[in-house]
C-alpha cells in the first residue's frame, strides 16, 4: 500500500495544462500529434463507479455500472455537442472510471476545451512501448517435456499457492493480450477486450502471455506454475503486436476492468515508460483511474520500469503513481502497488529501477524466468515485468499484501522487502 509522505492543497492550475514538459534529462517520450485525454469534472460529470459500494456479485455490478454509464456518456455525448466536437475524432470515451474522452483535437478546440468550466484537464496523449525484450525459447536446464517447471520466482514467492481455479477474483492482465488457447492457462475469454484498432486481443507479442503464467499458470504437473496457480486471467489489450500503445489506450483498459471488477480482484500492469520528472502531475487522468479503481476495491500492480536507475521507480509512469488529486488534496491509492526485480540469489537486478519509497513497495525475482509464451509455448524473460505478475499472484493468491516480514533487499541504500506468500 502507498503511503504519502507529503500531503499537500493541489494547484488546480496544472490540471488546465495540455503538454507536460519532457526533462532534458530523460530520453523523450513521443507525443501522439494532435491527439489528447479530456478528463470532466468528477462533480459535473460523475464516473459510473463513483457513489458505489464495493461489489463482490460480478453480474449485478455490471447491470448497475451499465446504467450508471450510459448516463455519463449521455452527459458526455451533449458536451461534445456543445463544444462543436464530432463524433468521428472521438476514439474512446471514458464513463467508468473517470468522465472524458480521447480525440485527435485541433488547437482552437484544445483552447475552448482548457476554458471550459466542466473541464478537468486536457492532456497530451503519449505513445508507451515495451522496448526490445529478449527472448529465450530454449527450455531451462533440468527442465523435461513431462514434468513441471517451478521457476526460481515462484520459488522465492514462497511456492505456488493453492489452486484457484475456481475462485470467484479474476487477474486482469493488461499488457499485448493472451494466448487464447494455452494449456497453462484459465483464460477468461468471455471477458477478454482489445482496445487496439484491427487487432484482437490474442497475444501476438508474447509478453502479455508470458506474464500471465508468471502469475497464474496451473499447478497440472506440465510446463510451468504461477504463484496462484489456475486463477482466471482476463486478456485487456493496450499494447499492439508489437509492444507499442497510449497513455489513451491504457486510460481505456482501465475503464473496461472498472465494469467488471469485484473487490479482490487484481490488475497486473507490467507496463513502463521513458523516465519523467513530476511523475503524479504527468497524466492525472491515470492517476484518477487508478484511485477510483483501488478504492472500490481492486489491486492494481505496476512495474517499478527497467531503466536501472536509484530512485528511478519515481520517474516511471505507471509505477511511480502513489497518490491523485481528490479533494484539492493529494490522497494515497489504497491498493495500489510498485514492483521492482532481483535476481535469483537476491541482490538487485541491474536493469530494475530501484526506490523510492513510495513509490516501490516490493522485490520479486524477475531475472531469467521460464514461463508461458505464444502459440502454446514457453520461454524465458526478464525485467520488472517479469517480477510485477508475481507479486499480481501473490496478492491474488492471499487475498492481500504479502506478509511484512517475508525478507529483504538491500541496494542504492535503500531496503525493500521480497514479496512472499
Amino acid at each position: 500500500m502507498k503511503k504519502v509522505k507529503l500531503i499537500g492543497q493541489l494547484l488546480f492550475a496544472a490540471l488546465s495544462v495540455t503538454v507536460f514538459c519532457v526533462p532534458a534529462f530523460a530520453a523523450a517520450l513521443k507525443p501522439i500529434p494532435g491527439q489528447f485525454i479530456v478528463l470532466y469534472k468528477e462533480s459535473k460529470v460523475p464516473p459510473a463507479i463513483k457513489g458505489q459500494a464495493a461489489a463482490s456479485d460480478r453480474g449485478a455490478k455490471l447491470n448497475m455500472i451499465k446504467l450508471r454509464s450510459s448516463q455519463t456518456e449521455g452527459l458526455i455525448n451533449q458536451h461534445l455537442t456543445k463544444s462543436g466536437i464530432q463524433q468521428h475524432v472521438v476514439m474512446h470515451k471514458f464513463s467508468n472510471v473517470v468522465s472524458g474522452f480521447s480525440a485527435k483535437l485541433s488547437p482552437a478546440e484544445v483552447t475552448k476545451l482548457k476554458g471550459d468550466p466542466d473541464i478537468a484537464g486536457v492532456f497530451q496523449d503519449f505513445e508507451v512501448s515495451l522496448g526490445p525484450i529478449p527472448v529465450s525459447t530454449a527450455a531451462p536446464a533440468g527442465s523435461t517435456a513431462s514434468t513441471q517447471y517451478v521457476s526460481c520466482t515462484i520459488q522465492k514467492a514462497g511456492g505456488p499457492g493453492p489452486d484457484a481455479t475456481n475462485r470467484a477474483q479474476w487477474i486482469w492482465i493488461l499488457d499485448t493480450g493472451i494466448n487464447s488457447n494455452h494449456p497453462d492457462l484459465n483464460v477468461r475469454a468471455t471477458h477478454a477486450r482489445s482496445f487496439i484498432s484491427g487487432q484482437s486481443w490474442e497475444d501476438g507479442h508474447g509478453h502479455g502471455t508470458h506474464c500471465a503464467g508468471i502469475a497464474a499458470a496451473r499447478n497440472n504437473g506440465f510446463g510451468v506454475v504461477g504463484a496462484s496457480p489456475g486463477a482466471p486471467v482476463v486478456p485487456v489489450k493496450v499494447l499492439d503486436n508489437s509492444g507499442h500503445g497510449s497513455f489513451s489506450g491504457i486510460l481505456a483498459g482501465l475503464n473496461y476492468v472498472a465494469a467488471h471488477d469485484i473487490v479482490g480482484d487484481v490488475v497486473s500492469m507490467s507496463i513502463g515508460t521513458d523516465p519523467i520528472s513530476n511523475c503524479l502531475s504527468y497524466v492525472l487522468p491515470i492517476n484518477q483511474a487508478i484511485y477510483n479503481l483501488t478504492v472500490a476495491g481492486t489491486w492494481v500492480v505496476m512495474a517499478a520500469g527497467n531503466n536501472g536507475v536509484c530512485g528511478g521507480a519515481a520517474h516511471s509512469l505507471p509505477g511511480c503513481i502513489y497518490a491523485a488529486p481528490i479533494g484539492g488534496q493529494w490522497q494515497q491509492l489504497p491498493r495500489a502497488v510498485t514492483v521492482g526485480s532481483i535476481e535469483c540469489n537476491g541482490t538487485r537486478a541491474g536493469y530494475s529501477n530501484w526506490g523510492p519509497r513510495p513509490p516501490m513497495d516490493w522485490v520479486a525475482v524477475g531475472s531469467n524466468v521460464y514461463s508461458t509464451y505464444k502459440y502454446r509455448s514457453y520461454a524465458t524473460m526478464s525485467g520488472t515485468s517479469m517480477a510485477t505478475p508475481a507479486v499480481a499472484g501473490i496478492i491474488h493468491a492471499r487475498g492481500g499484501n504479502p506478509p511484512a516480514m517475508s525478507g529483504t533487499a538491500t541496494a542504492c541504500g535503500l531496503v525493500v522487502p521480497v514479496a512472499h506468500r
